[in-house]
């Protein structure tokens, strides 16, 4: 099977012989360009641009990043280093599990790209895509990933985004529709984590963290939509500012402090508060102040 591994060779000794790039695409790869960066875009759209666009984005970015995350156990592709010894391991770049396909292209190509269409700014637009580009990039250089598995990420990031765009599209204003699209979701994700504790053997923490996600956005989007019907606030852009900034630190503590205090379990605990918050909780707030 290609894998295109051939084109790694020269990018390694480009990264060899001037190290620093090694330093810039090991932070270029880093959770906060491919993980947290996405999940702040999202909520800045659902909080305070457009509530139909940020639940596009929701929907799109989390489900690739499990389904990426996830199914990789099951394809069971071998990491470059793996399949040719000529390819040298990079200590401290963040390579968990096999290789295709490619979770932080799937996950950047799944959010970022939509972020640029929905941002109506050329220059928002630009960013978007150099960032994009410049985060598969660096899975090369730094031989984590062959170019099939890039190829295979950037697949599952816009297949994962038409859906959540059609979808989106097809059930809003909908309650039915919209319970009936979250649904769906669910049972597709409860069989692919059934699949990856039973079949794949995927370790039990790292599938409840994933589980966590998912299941909390779902949540929140449900009761977001039974209990707040949550409208962006027609207010100045320092005030937005505002609302996202505190939104945001809440997130991140919300997150954080399960994290830091239950090892092993945190992550799912924090993943799943960390959604109902930024889809429920804080929505229900922001109205609740008559904002």
């Amino acid at each position: 099977m290609w894998t295109g591994i051939e084109l790694l060779y020269p990018l390694q000794e480009l990264r060899m012989e001037y190290p620093i790039l090694g330093d810039l695409f090991q932070a270029m790869s880093s959770r906060i360009v491919y993980l947290v960066l996405p999940i702040m875009i999202v909520a800045a759209f659902y909080w305070t641009i457009d509530k139909k666009q940020g639940e596009i984005l929701g929907l799109s970015c989390i489900p690739a990043m499990v389904f990426s995350m996830l199914s990789k156990y099951g394809i069971g592709q071998p990491r470059p280093w793996e399949i040719d010894p000529r390819i040298e391991y990079v200590s401290g770049v963040h390579a968990n599990g096999p290789s295709l396909p490619s979770g932080h292209t799937a996950m950047t190509v799944s959010s970022f790209i939509p972020a640029a269409i929905f941002g109506k700014n050329v220059w928002f637009a630009c960013a978007m895509i150099v960032l994009t580009s410049l985060v598969m990039f660096s899975r090369l250089i730094l031989c984590v990933h062959t170019p099939l598995d890039i190829i295979a990420g950037l697949a599952v990031g816009a297949l994962s985004a038409v859906t959540a765009w059609k979808a989106v599209d097809w059930a809003y204003g909908n309650n039915r529709r919209h319970l009936f699209i979250d649904l769906v979701y669910v049972a597709l994700f409860t069989i692919l984590f059934a699949t990856a504790l039973f079949v794949w053997n995927v370790e039990t923490t790292k599938v409840l963290e994933y589980m966590g996600f998912i299941y909390g956005m779902i949540l929140g989007k449900v009761l977001e939509r039974r209990y707040v019907s949550y409208k962006v606030p027609d207010i100045s852009l320092k005030n937005k500012a505002k609302i996202y900034v505190a939104g945001m630190l809440a997130d991140a503590l919300i997150l954080l402090i399960p994290l830091s205090l239950i090892p092993g379990y945190g992550t799912a605990i924090g993943g799943f508060a960390m959604m109902l918050w930024l889809f429920y909780l804080y929505p229900k707030i922001i109205m609740s102040n008559g904002l």
